[in-house]
């Protein structure tokens, strides 16, 4: 493998082949949804960043389903290529990126930092070829979870409290509901599932949101942390915990057969009850700054006017 290479990022020598200025393509998508589009880059010691027009269909795209290909290739160097593989994550619009003075000498001539968003690309696997030097294989510490892994990992994330809590309350639910022990057993059982289900479909939303306000700057880079590691999309976040949620409604009527007292336990233990609208109202109350975020972002457009490559 090339040298000089860094924990989950690029090789030094494979950026430097990038910042020559050859042709990259971006592929995103899959089946009938798959597009490849030109993409500028900007091949920087931090990491490789692709920088995508703001009203690209790439940035919606990688908002779903992150992973990604690009590929360059050139003919400086006596001919080269670089196909690889991972996760392109959307971050904010390079003029508001902590990178912007290094990100904006890479921007096509004439173009203005505030119309492209910066999409950090987590490599995977990278296909390098240059000459007779050849290299097929993962990227270093390139690790990432498998999807139920993923998934798993976001639903208990910080809610360890809540489901011992959870599990505290139904025992002894299942206690004073139940004399017979295998009863229960069974009681606790059925009603920790949907209970569990529902806090799940309420955390995943409140990542997919959190993350895509973080794109926003209205949230710290700890808040969308699984979706900046490249494990998700936002978007697949923000759409999949309503599901969730919904599925976890349906097996409520299910729990109303066993016993009566079952469905406003599942409601109380899995703090979707308080939890739920919590996450709603405070939602609505921080989406009412929209019209001087916009403003905000209109004013740094016109400071970044000047800026160009």
């Amino acid at each position: 493998m090339p040298e000089n290479a860094s924990p989950s990022a690029l090789p030094s020598e494979v950026l430097d082949l990038l910042s020559l200025g050859g042709s990259v393509r971006l592929s995103f998508g899959e089946g009938v949804d798959a597009r490849v589009l030109d993409v500028a880059v900007a091949p920087l010691p931090e990491g490789l960043f692709l920088l995508v027009q703001v009203d690209s269909i790439a940035i919606a795209a990688l908002e779903k389903d992150p992973r990604c290909v690009v590929m360059a290739e050139g003919a400086d160097s006596g001919g080269w290529r670089v196909v690889t593989r991972g996760r392109g994550v959307p971050g904010r619009l390079v003029v508001g990126e902590p990178l912007r003075v290094q990100m904006a000498y890479w921007l096509p001539d004439g173009k203005v930092p505030a119309d492209f968003v910066a999409v950090h690309f987590r490599p995977e696997h990278l296909e390098y070829v240059r000459g007779e030097q050849k290299y097929y294989g993962t990227v270093p510490n390139a690790v990432f979870p498998e999807p139920l892994a993923a998934w798993w990992s976001l639903a208990v994330d910080r809610q360890w409290p809540w489901i011992g809590a959870m599990v505290v309350v139904n025992f002894f639910a299942g206690i004073l509901l139940e004399e017979n022990t295998t009863a229960r057993l069974v009681l606790v059982s059925a009603t920790m599932l949907p209970a569990f289900v529902l806090l799940s479909g309420v955390v995943l939303w409140n990542h997919g949101v959190v993350a895509m306000r973080w794109r926003e700057g209205s949230e710290p880079e700890s808040a969308a942390w699984a979706v900046l590691k490249g494990w998700v999309g936002a978007a697949e976040l923000r759409s999949m915990g309503p599901w969730i949620v919904g599925v976890g409604l349906l097996m409520l009527p299910i729990l109303a057969f066993v016993h009566a007292h079952l469905v406003p336990l599942a409601l109380f233990s899995s703090g979707f009850g308080l939890l739920g609208p919590f996450y709603v109202v405070r939602h609505m109350f921080r989406h009412s700054d929209d019209p001087q975020r916009a403003t905000d972002r209109a004013e740094a457009k016109d400071a970044a006017g000047g800026r160009t490559r």
